[in-house]
């Protein structure tokens, strides 16, 4: 059976997850980033922390800021797929 490892952080993610990520590199198959994720830089330290393949879950992306992190993150490479569903980029 497939262990299952789920952690809940409560803290600065421009800190946590980064620490997080060089502690464990992209262990995470699901993500959810909920906050204030207007800058891609909290969807590049979330993609840092997720397997390939891996989802990363947005939310509010009815408002501008998280839309154009979004889109920025897919043309950097980093996300990659369309709509809704969104897969981290492989490495």
């Amino acid at each position: 059976m497939p262990v299952i490892m789920m952690i809940m952080m409560m803290m600065s993610k421009s800190t946590t997850v980064p620490r997080f990520s060089k502690r464990h590199g992209r262990a995470c198959d699901l993500f959810s980033v909920d906050g204030d994720h207007s800058t891609f830089r909290d969807i590049s330290n979330t993609v840092g922390a997720t397997r390939p393949g891996g989802i990363l879950v947005l939310d509010d992306m009815q408002n501008r800021g998280p839309c154009a992190a979004f889109e920025e993150s897919v043309r950097r490479g980093w996300l990659v797929g369309h709509g809704p569903s969104v897969e981290a980029a492989p490495s």
